[in-house]
């Protein structure tokens, strides 16, 4: 089996997918996208760093759904998608399954997402084991085989805990958060402008990791351990990122995630949308069916116009045309939102 995403899905989802799971279940009609199925005859799945579990064992000759599940460093559904397949007795047909967009629950502010299981766990910390003493690394848990537990247990795994010194030999390829003194999800200045991160390293060297906010909540957005690549601001002020546009909106007064001094970034308006959504308008992402589900947080579907073409897009609420931009950079007319 083969997973592909669909044109219409973001960059930004693109490159947070960490973690692809396929599954062979009865019919694909029985799977609610993006959940995980309870039922699976059969799983597997590949990791970005080159890990995958063992080959799909084929079934009895039938009609059967093939079910793909793509997940970010947070264990968040980014996409899935699902496709009818007919398996015969010497089934050795490729079937590649196309993933649609999808903006999936996250881990909640205490928990960190094990990229080995793909499920939320308690941070410090592991997936699996039976009750016991526990080892090194964040591995650990209380309970019987399979459970997630924080003290105790054997044969768990977490992310690895590290320190800016020995990251280079304990991080396989990735930078330690200072803060959290885990081994980072991303690569070292791989992150540009509104995509996430989880330390000032992840971003382009011009760039920092700062936490961001939505729609007036006091409680970090999308959580306590994850922030955003921003530009710094030329000063704290109207006007302090104009030539940043669409990230026009000054944020006051951030700390780094790695601890840099707090300071003055461009980004988007907190109290409207999200990086999520101004990501999905500018990889013009369509919502066919004209709903604002069909979006990431923070945006909305809308029928807009862009180079001369009107069709129902993902878009967000604006203040002004400086936050309105499409991919080839050109600016889009702001009427309450975007691309009006």
């Amino acid at each position: 089996m083969e997973a592909s995403f669909a044109p219409g899905v973001p960059r930004a989802a693109r490159d947070e997918s960490i973690r692809v799971e396929a599954y062979l279940v009865d019919s694909c009609d029985s799977i609610a996208m993006p959940e995980r199925p309870s039922d699976a005859i059969d799983s597997t799945y590949t990791l970005r760093d080159g890990g995958e579990g063992r080959s799909i064992e084929l079934p009895e000759p039938g009609e059967y759904g093939l079910y793909a599940l793509s997940q970010d460093s947070n264990c968040a559904a980014v996409a899935a998608g699902c496709t009818p397949v007919t398996i015969g007795a010497d089934h050795q047909e490729t079937v590649t399954v196309v993933m649609g967009a999808f903006s999936g629950e996250s881990c909640s502010a205490d928990e960190q997402c094990s990229v080995d299981t793909g499920e939320c766990i308690p941070f410090g910390g592991g997936t699996g084991g039976v009750g016991g003493d526990g080892g090194g690394n964040g591995a650990g848990g209380t309970g019987g085989a399979g459970a997630i537990g924080g003290n105790g247990g054997s044969g768990g795994s977490g992310s690895p805990s590290c320190t800016v010194a020995n990251e280079d030999q304990v991080c396989d390829g990735t930078r330690c958060n200072p803060v959290t003194l885990q081994c980072s999800s991303f690569g070292s200045a791989e992150r540009g402008p509104c995509e996430t991160c989880d330390s000032d390293d992840n971003c382009w060297s011009s760039l920092r990791c700062v936490p961001m906010y939505f729609g007036g909540d006091d409680q970090r957005f999308p959580n306590e351990n994850v922030g955003f690549c921003l530009h710094p601001a030329a000063f704290d002020g109207p006007g302090g990122c104009n030539g940043e546009e669409p990230y026009v909106a000054v944020l006051s007064d951030r700390e780094s995630l790695s601890g840099e001094a707090a300071a003055a970034y461009c980004g988007v308006h907190e109290d409207l949308t999200t990086c999520y959504a101004v990501e999905a308008q500018l990889d013009e992402r369509l919502c066919t069916q004209g709903r604002d589900d069909e979006c990431p947080e923070g945006g909305i579907c809308r029928y807009t116009e862009d180079n001369g073409k009107w069709d129902y897009r993902c878009t967000y609420f604006c203040t002004s045309n400086s936050e309105c931009r499409n991919a080839q950079g050109w600016t889009l007319t702001c009427d309450e939102f975007c691309g009006a």
